[in-house]
């Protein structure tokens, strides 16, 4: 990983968190089954961005009544 990462809680009490790297790096990441260990991942290559997220209780009960 590049730059820099940040972590933080969510409106909600997810926890997530935000990475910066290189494309190469995104690209070998997104070949990893990330769903053990978070529910959202959002992998951006080009602007070298990594996105995890956890979701809180909370979070999940309002997703599924919004679903």
């Amino acid at each position: 990983m590049t730059e820099s990462s940040t972590s933080f809680i969510g409106p909600l009490g997810s926890t997530i968190y935000h990475l910066r790297a290189d494309a190469a790096t995104v690209a070998a990441l997104a070949g990893l089954d990330w769903t053990s260990r978070f529910r959202r991942v959002w992998l951006d290559p080009a602007g070298g961005v990594v996105v995890l997220m956890s979701p809180s209780p909370l979070h999940e009960r309002l997703t599924a009544i919004f679903d």
